[in-house]
């Protein structure tokens, strides 16, 4: 057995139930706990002594204690590691045929602090937590027996999860050899291109996948069709695969000309035109009326207190967006904003449609790919929501 320090947990009654996260007001640390190492495998029991679980230990969060394991001679070494990614990597693979998904979604893979996004023979890491950051050593041996296949380990600790855990950003790092930082995925018919250094996040979206094939069905040859927010060229590829033809609008040169790139491998390139632009600012001066409008926003609220902002930020997008739909047409708009809830998506859409005296019919309620699983007691880790709407 593991000789771990032991905190105290003096509301216990979530942690009894398998609530994986232990609050910072929720434990009674003594003067020799507060100096623990950040990150540090610690046990967690309540006062009366009964085990919860075996974890990680943050003072400086508000999420303190990380449980990895409820098991009392379980801890995270190399093989609870290789078991961990071997059952999520044959989860995926049930669904993907293609080795191009998301490998490790965090918590829900029972991997707090990890995200594993695979390309091939490549593979993106976001190490988010100051415990899997001290576990490095331990987890990358066990990756790398669970896939001898990947070729390059991109390790990425830049992501804005490790302000709430108070630690650093680091330069990339890399495990094994990289050949080409611009690496060609494919999704189904479609191939799209992620820069794993320098694109944002792992450099890929694979959230939305199942989104993006919902909204291919509902394209037929020539349609009109604009993607907002587009990035890469995420809905953007897909609609034009189907024969629409397409204006893709970003304000990032580097994402568009990625997906510019993956628009030729996909020869589609003459079905795509880029815009580079603040999509507010493209929705004032455009006139023309679309057969579909994309509206794919990044994330307007970023906490509690730029929830109404982020709302009204929304309503206002949505609000243009609604101007260039035709009748008859169809909007999808998605929000990954974690406090925006399904509800609010409605709200958003009433609110707009309200504005511009079009009436919206909901087809569809959307969100995240099966790939984005999350446990059945952290529905608050669904971020991703949205709908397809009918206008008219």
């Amino acid at each position: 057995m593991l000789n771990l320090p032991t905190l105290t947990v003096h509301r216990s009654k979530r942690a009894q139930q398998g609530y994986p996260w232990i609050y910072s007001n929720e434990l009674s640390l003594t003067t020799l706990d507060k100096e623990l190492p950040i990150g540090g495998l610690v046990r967690f029991a309540t006062v009366d002594g009964v085990f919860l679980g075996i974890g990680t230990f943050n003072r400086h969060a508000l999420i303190s204690g990380r449980v990895l394991s409820h098991h009392e001679y379980e801890y995270p070494n190399k093989e609870w590691f290789y078991k961990k990614f071997l059952k999520a990597k044959n989860a995926r693979e049930r669904i993907y045929k293609d080795p191009f998904y998301r490998w490790v979604h965090a918590e829900s893979d029972g991997l707090a602090g990890l995200i594993i996004d695979r390309y091939g023979v490549t593979a993106v890491i976001q190490v988010n937590t100051a415990g899997m950051e001290l576990l490095q050593d331990v987890w990358i041996a066990a990756l790398k027996e669970s896939e001898p296949l990947i070729e390059s380990w991109v390790i990425r600790k830049d992501s804005n999860s490790r302000q709430l855990e108070h630690i650093d950003n680091k330069p990339v790092e890399i495990v094994g050899t990289l050949v080409e930082h611009q690496v060609i995925g494919q999704e189904g018919p479609v191939y799209f291109i992620a820069d794993v250094l320098d694109g944002q996040k792992t450099g890929w979206f694979y959230d939305q996948r199942e989104n993006r094939a919902l909204i291919a069905r509902w394209i037929n040859p020539g349609d009109t069709v604009l993607d907002l927010f587009t990035h890469t060229g995420s809905f953007a590829l897909y609609a034009a695969h189907k024969g629409a033809v397409v204006d893709a609008v970003d304000r990032s040169a580097l994402a568009l000309e990625l997906g510019s790139k993956a628009a030729l491998l996909n020869q589609v390139s003459n079905r795509i035109t880029w815009h580079q632009a603040q999509v507010f600012h493209y929705l004032e001066q455009e006139s023309r009326f679309f057969d579909m409008v994309i509206v794919d926003p990044p994330a307007f609220v970023k906490s509690k207190a730029t929830l109404n902002q982020g709302i009204q930020g929304y309503i206002k997008t949505l609000t243009l967006a609604l101007k260039v739909v035709k009748p008859g047409g169809l909007l999808c708009f998605t929000s990954c904003s974690h406090l925006i809830t399904p509800s609010d998506i409605l709200d958003i859409c009433i609110k707009a449609g309200l504005k511009t005296k079009r009436q919206l019919t909901v087809l569809a309620h959307l969100g995240a790919g099966f790939d984005h699983p999350v446990r059945a007691e952290l529905q608050e880790l669904t971020y991703l929501k949205g709908v397809l709407v009918a206008v008219d």
